[in-house]
């Protein structure tokens, strides 16, 4: 594994999300702002984060390079992030809008009932909108939906091999409507990594195409006046002498993951 000199915590998000958009951090935010981040982001109103599910460093460093436009904007700025325990979407993505670990907001799965203040409350109270993401049944829509203002789900249209084909087509009418703050789940990324394992080539032709559509979705934001930060929720590893991948635990593959911004 690759020596970092600074590793930064999932609990972060949040403050870092808050301080972008001028609003106080939920009240038991436990993280710190990330400097570099709400620095070169500071010139924008608007924030969207997306959450590229189960693409940890480990998956990065392994397919960066078919991965042009993300490449690219690593190039420019990047850092690492720990995950939270257990190594989860719903226990992160609960992390990634109440700013605290599992114990104290109590998210361990999709239909958990949260039990701190979410950043979609403190949005609330400024007058601001929020919008969660998620395909059908993933926790992007369970639970960053649920406790949004303008939630949406949208359709798994997949071919051939999954990937968000529904993602694009749902998510521009949301941009039309302008919320203050998106925060999106790419979820299939996670699905199509099971299946085969992170490290195998079948897994390449969804990420080409995730690459692709990131392509057009962050310069349209930008335009639309959203600073963009682009992470996972958590990594994989793959399974040992069978098929598939696996998280839940503490190895480096599935705690870091890799963070950029524009």
């Amino acid at each position: 594994m690759k020596e970092f000199n600074n590793i930064y915590n999932m609990i972060d998000v949040t403050p870092t999300s808050c301080a972008i958009l001028g609003i106080e951090e939920p009240s038991g935010s436990i993280g710190h702002v990330i400097e570099e981040i709400t620095t070169d982001l500071s010139g924008y109103k608007k924030l969207c984060v997306l959450a590229m599910d189960a693409f940890g460093y480990y998956a990065y460093s392994l397919w960066n390079k078919k991965m042009p436009f993300l490449q690219s904007l690593h190039e420019k700025h990047s850092l690492i992030i720990s995950s939270v325990m257990p190594t989860i979407t719903p226990v992160n993505f609960s992390t990634m809008i109440t700013g605290t670990t599992l114990k104290a907001h109590g998210g361990n799965s999709m239909s958990s009932i949260l039990k701190c203040e979410t950043i979609f409350e403190v949005l609330e109270k400024n007058n601001m909108t929020g919008s969660g993401i998620g395909l059908k049944d993933f926790t992007g829509s369970r639970i960053l939906g649920r406790y949004s203002q303008m939630p949406v789900i949208y359709p798994d249209d997949s071919q051939d091999i999954e990937w968000d084909d529904g993602f694009y087509n749902s998510f521009l009418p949301l941009v039309e409507k302008s919320p203050d703050f998106i925060i999106a789940q790419l979820g299939t990324i996670d699905t199509v990594f099971h299946r085969f394992g992170p490290s195998s080539e079948k897994v390449v032709p969804m990420l080409q195409k995730t690459d692709e559509m990131l392509s057009k979705v962050v310069p349209m934001l930008n335009k639309k006046g959203y600073g963009v930060i682009i992470l996972a929720d958590h990594g994989q590893q793959d399974k040992v002498d069978v098929q598939g991948g696996t998280h839940g635990s503490a190895y480096w593959q599935s705690r870091l993951v890799p963070c950029t911004w524009i």
